[in-house]
């Protein structure tokens, strides 16, 4: 996961100032706080997405797993 968390602020500040001591640079140089926004949104739709599909996986397979003990 993202060192400093998931929410929409924390991933703002990664993009635009980068991690230290890692290849993630800052991107405040080349894009607007507009452009780092829609990046940010864009990135925690797919944490979204990926969690409904996660949530739906485990409501289907639950029932078929209690059936077994």
């Amino acid at each position: 996961g993202v060192k400093l968390g998931h929410d929409a602020r924390h991933l703002f500040t990664v993009v635009m100032t980068g991690v230290g001591g890692t290849p993630m640079e800052a991107f405040s140089k080349r894009l607007t706080p507009e452009q780092v926004w829609d990046v940010v949104h864009f990135v925690r739709s797919l944490y979204l997405e990926a969690r409904e599909e996660f949530l739906e996986k485990v409501r289907v397979e639950a029932p078929v797993q209690a059936a077994w003990r």
